[in-house]
């Protein structure tokens, strides 16, 4: 067992990518949601891992690896509230579709935090409490 990994989130989401050819290679290639699980690695490495089944989480073989280093902003899409937007200072936006409202709101939610905690937005927006 992996004792350095600390398991926060674990959900079934699409990616969504505005890019064309590659949104047609995962729609081939996969055909359904990933099951995305956000890790915290070494209590400081923050990491999305892609599984295709439960048994891969237990297993630790995820079938992709995203870091979120360099994060500006996890916020809900206006447009659509089951859809929620991590961007990054110097990559492009992951778009992810999630199965309800309330998935993506706590998604959101404990990204912001525990990215906030582990000091992995490009600035903490932490203001100290006694100044």
């Amino acid at each position: 067992m992996d004792t350095s990994r600390y398991t926060v989130l674990q959900h079934s989401l699409r990616e969504k990518n505005d890019e064309k050819k590659l949104l047609e290679f995962w729609k081939f290639k996969y055909g359904r949601p990933f099951k995305v699980v956000f890790c915290i690695h070494d209590s400081k490495i923050p990491l999305l891992e892609y599984y295709k089944k439960d048994s891969d989480i237990d297993d630790h073989t995820p079938e992709k690896i995203v870091d979120l280093f360099g994060v500006n902003n996890v916020r809900l899409c206006p447009k659509n509230n089951k859809k929620f937007i991590i961007m990054f200072e110097q990559r492009k936006s992951m778009k992810f579709l999630a199965e309800n409202s309330d998935i993506a709101r706590k998604w959101v939610n404990e990204l912001n935090i525990y990215l906030r905690v582990i000091y992995a937005f490009k600035e903490s927006t932490i203001i100290p409490e006694s100044l």
